[in-house]
């Protein structure tokens, strides 16, 4: 998040430009058409269903995402199926506008921080609710940054988040095709995540996998067939899964694309 907490491989230059190339353009493209019977962020949607598997009821809840700009159509489906009252904190000017223009297409309000993760003191007004996607591995040390969201979590509040899944099968595909991206990730084992997640006071409820099988996690900087075989499977498997669902529920290390953690505050 900034260079006052563990060695950042990103910066707020690498989100902007995220946000204007790759998936991110994509879901841009996507916004002001959020769909109720969308297979993940649908309001029966995968990722919904998860959310609320593992959270329960969180209506009224305040919420606070880390790292949550972009048009982030995940934390606006949260808001509109769940309807917890949303914070947004990011680093990348370009993200928090982002996020605020998809939140206003829809209708939707939150509270957005551009402001530095490690510096910032929200202990005084702490969070029902933390979560984070595709945040931790980016960092060489994941403790200061669980410390951190411990700080802005109340007493038996909950953190709920996911990293990409960098021991799948599939994740190969990624390392060998798309190096520059793959070399700002780390992998930082369960053990690593859970041991550092209970020195900051945050004790670990469940862990596990869920997303379609991985083939294809970021746009290729290789190109060629065997990029857009696999770039047209893995198209495949999320429109399988929209009449299917239950791939999406695999939860196996070795091809579902996510890694997610839920703790809950001491």
């Amino acid at each position: 998040m900034s260079q006052h907490g563990p060695r950042d491989l990103t910066n707020p230059e690498f989100w902007d430009d995220w946000y204007e190339t790759g998936s991110q353009k994509t879901a841009q493209k996507a916004a002001g058409t959020l769909k109720e019977n969308d297979w993940s962020i649908g309001r029966s949607g995968t990722f919904i269903r998860m959310v609320t598997r593992h959270l329960g009821s969180i209506e009224n809840q305040r919420l606070l995402e880390v790292g949550g700009g972009g048009t982030n159509l995940r934390l606006l489906a949260i808001r509109k199926w769940l309807r917890p009252h949303i914070t947004v904190l990011d680093y990348s000017p370009h993200g928090i506008a982002l996020v605020e223009k998809s939140f206003e297409a829809h209708g939707e309000t939150l509270d957005t921080i551009e402001d530095d993760f490690f510096t910032i003191d929200l202990s005084e007004n702490p969070f029902d609710i933390v979560l984070h996607w595709g945040v931790l591995e980016h960092f060489d040390d994941p403790a200061p940054f669980l410390q951190a969201c411990s700080r802005a979590l109340k007493p038996g509040g909950r953190m709920l988040f996911g990293m990409p899944n960098m021991l799948a099968w599939g994740a190969q595909f990624w390392k060998r095709w798309s190096p520059e991206n793959w070399s700002v990730h780390i992998l930082h084992e369960d053990q690593d995540v859970i041991s550092c997640a209970e020195e900051a006071g945050l004790e670990l409820v469940s862990a596990f996998h869920c997303g379609t099988p991985l083939f294809r996690i970021t746009p290729w900087e290789k190109k060629g067939p065997a990029q857009f075989t696999l770039t047209v499977a893995q198209a495949g498997i999320r429109r399988l899964t929209r009449i299917a669902p239950v791939i999406d529920r695999l939860q196996s290390p070795r091809f579902s694309a996510e890694r997610v953690f839920l703790f809950e505050k001491r």
